[in-house]
């Protein structure tokens, strides 16, 4: 979980995280692209990630 990120400090990790069976989006569960807001929520698996975006809600 991370705030204030640029595009080229998470969109290279988005493959690496994903193939690897994590998750990564923004803190409303969207998935990352140029235009997110740098808030990044990132997990090593889907029930993780779950509880992450629940605490965030």
């Amino acid at each position: 979980m991370e705030e204030g990120l640029k595009p080229y400090d998470f969109l290279p990790l988005v493959p690496i995280i994903e193939g690897a069976g994590g998750v990564i989006t923004d803190w409303h569960g969207k998935p990352l692209n140029g235009r997110s807001d740098g808030r990044v929520v990132a997990a090593a698996g889907r029930a993780l990630w779950t509880e992450t975006l629940k605490v965030l809600g």
